[in-house]
């Protein structure tokens, strides 16, 4: 498929099973699942296809979509402009800095709790007087 345009459908552009498949400067527009889908039946389905200066526009999960393997699939120079759905842009947002930051405070919120609990248990222990100097009242 080579210099063609899809308006207004779920799968831009889909292949099925279907090897050396070349798709090569197509327009999608407002594509509501995905630019371009590529799926088969086994793992070397679609092997040599390419996939290159296409403009993929829409909404949905991922402007392509990869069900086989995809080493033996080219995916390159592609532009565009896709509209994840709300889940993904958050997800995104929260990796920038809960990601790693996430870790490392969780991290420090164990460390430094068993030092103040076990800390504190410690002069409780020792604050605390022996029973044979407790007097009654």
């Amino acid at each position: 498929m080579i210099d063609d345009r899809v308006d207004d459908a779920v799968d831009g552009i889909r292949i099925r099973g279907a090897t050396s498949s070349l798709v090569l400067g197509n327009t999608v527009v407002d594509a509501r699942s995905h630019g371009v889908k590529v799926d088969g039946r086994g793992s070397a389905d679609a092997a040599g296809t390419v996939i290159e200066h296409n403009s993929l526009s829409g909404h949905g999960p991922s402007p392509t979509s990869l069900k086989v393997a995809r080493k033996l699939i080219r995916v390159d120079d592609n532009t565009g402009a896709w509209d994840y759905p709300w889940r993904h842009d958050l997800a995104r947002a929260l990796g920038w800095f809960v990601g790693p930051l996430f870790w490392a405070l969780l991290f420090l919120v164990i460390f430094a709790g068993r030092l103040i609990i076990g800390g504190s248990r410690w002069r409780q222990k020792r604050l605390r007087p022996a029973p044979e100097t407790q007097r009654e009242a």
